[in-house]
């Protein structure tokens, strides 16, 4: 069978640094400048008629029979000449300094770090009338944090004030801090749509929170879920999930987070946190920590899929390394220090930290 993907000559995923590419999941380093949105070819080039090499992760999840971003641009595809699919993660600017994120995708993270320029963002108002026409009907907003993003209201606006939103499904990665961006309410917006996705990222359901996205407050999060929530009454085409990336930083708070989602009738979106490597499940060092960490996911098994289980066993068992873990408690201490936060105390990791700093010894 001939490949093909929609995307070539229908989508455009936008990124901070003024870089394109036909949609996020291809490979980073497969790019074109911002100016190519005006060139209808502009990924001509990956039609090979066989998987080209940057699309290796659509190709490992057909062959896990799992979902696609080729098959997702597949199903939505119209007749429409031009861009039916845009992905805004063209900013970096956000509210929170997540542990795991980096100043890429946070401009607190570059303060925090002292860049010399710290907001990203690509111009993409210029490119409006490319990408914001009759044929769009999926737009995406990531971040950093699109919903404090100046354009992402002036978007929504131009779209509706186009008679044009009716026709487009909206998406969101968000952290969902905020519902309201000055005097603009985006319940206002959302009415207007197809239909609207929100996927919250979020990592537990507590106070931990707190400091795993630094800059969160677990309150005011959770009051805007039951906004979310309330509003679904009234508005049958807003969705809502939690996405929930697992780590050595919030594998320990499973349980609560699966008992606050199913208390909310929430899908709960797993996947595992791959990079930094000494932050993912791999960094899980001694069989005493790995056995607390699968009696925890005992806990929640009935919510955990075969696949995702076995993917998690896989790569706790992977390696059992002391320099990942070692430098994971590093990180933790200097960022609660740095922040004056206290997530080292909630995780299981003291005695064992002191043990290996005892070991020190050895080479005296």
């Amino acid at each position: 069978m001939t490949w093909n993907c929609a995307a070539i000559d229908h989508g455009v995923a936008i990124f901070p640094d003024g870089k394109i590419r036909p949609c996020c999941q291809i490979a980073a380093d497969y790019s074109k400048p911002l100016s190519e949105i005006n060139n209808p070819d502009r990924f001509e080039d990956l039609k090979t008629g066989q998987w080209p090499a940057a699309c290796g992760t659509c190709q490992k999840n057909e062959y896990h029979k799992l979902p696609s971003y080729r098959t997702l641009f597949e199903s939505k595809a119209t007749t429409e000449p031009g861009i039916q699919f845009v992905d805004f993660r063209h900013s970096n600017q956000c509210n929170l300094k997540c542990r795991y994120c980096n100043p890429h995708f946070s401009n607190q993270w570059a303060k925090e770090l002292n860049y010399p320029i710290t907001l990203m963002q690509a111009p993409v108002e210029q490119y409006y009338n490319k990408l914001l026409t009759a044929g769009l009907n999926d737009l995406y907003w990531c971040g950093g944090e699109p919903l404090i993003i100046k354009e992402h209201y002036d978007v929504l606006e131009r779209l509706i004030n186009h008679d044009l939103s009716k026709n487009i499904d909206l998406r969101y990665n968000t952290n969902l801090t905020t519902i309201k961006y000055k005097d603009k309410n985006l319940i206002d917006f959302w009415q207007k749509f197809k239909s609207v996705n929100l996927s919250v990222s979020l990592d537990a359901a507590g106070p931990e929170v707190n400091y795993i996205r630094s800059g969160s407050n677990w309150e005011t999060i959770s009051k805007n879920i039951d906004s979310i929530i309330e509003h679904k009454k009234l508005m049958p085409h807003l969705r809502i999930s939690i996405a929930l990336t697992l780590s050595i930083l919030n594998v320990w708070f499973l349980p609560a987070l699966y008992e606050y989602a199913n208390s909310k009738n929430i899908p709960v979106n797993l996947s595992l946190l791959h990079g930094p490597d000494y932050l993912s499940l791999g960094a899980i060092y001694s069989d005493g920590l790995k056995d607390q960490a699968k009696e925890i996911l005992s806990q929640v098994r009935s919510y955990i899929t075969d696949d995702q289980y076995n993917e998690i066993i896989n790569t706790m068992n992977a390696d059992d390394n002391e320099y990942l873990f070692a430098h994971a408690i590093r990180h933790i201490l200097l960022l609660d220090s740095i922040r004056n936060e206290k997530l080292f105390d909630l995780l299981p990791f003291k005695n064992l930290a002191l043990t290996l700093t005892a070991k020190n010894n050895d080479y005296e």
